[in-house]
């Protein structure tokens, strides 16, 4: 449901509606990272927000440890920290390695965190 009310949101509110929502999920990071249908909602959050929102919002992601973990895990959250790294330049995207790099072994043990650690695996290669 709250994958709806976001796209919902973001495609037909006011400037200020929009904004405010951003900044929300901006602040909120951690516990919808958390949440079950969080990816979901963090995708359509970056789906559906202005471009200068989408930067603020991939920021939050990469930047709460904790809410990368959460996200790479699940089926719907490792698709949204993929759109959230690649919608961030080159070196914040480093930087987000460097405060993973401690979890990496316990990404690769699950179906959805190995797609992530691969990620900065490819990144790394590079």
């Amino acid at each position: 449901f709250g994958k709806y009310a976001v796209t919902h949101l973001l495609e037909l509110g006011t400037a200020e509606q929009k904004y405010g929502l951003a900044r929300a999920i901006e602040r909120n990071m951690e516990i919808i990272a958390r949440s079950t249908s969080g990816g979901s909602v963090i995708t359509a959050a970056l789906s559906h927000t202005a471009k200068e929102d989408l930067v603020w919002i991939a920021r939050a992601v990469v930047q709460n440890p904790s809410a990368i973990v959460d996200l790479a895990h699940g089926r719907r959250g490792h698709a949204a920290l993929l759109h959230a790294l690649s919608a961030l330049p080159s070196h914040e995207v480093v930087r987000a390695s460097g405060r993973m790099i401690q979890h990496f072994p316990e990404l690769r043990t699950s179906r959805y965190g190995r797609k992530v650690a691969m990620y900065f695996d490819m990144l790394a290669g590079q």
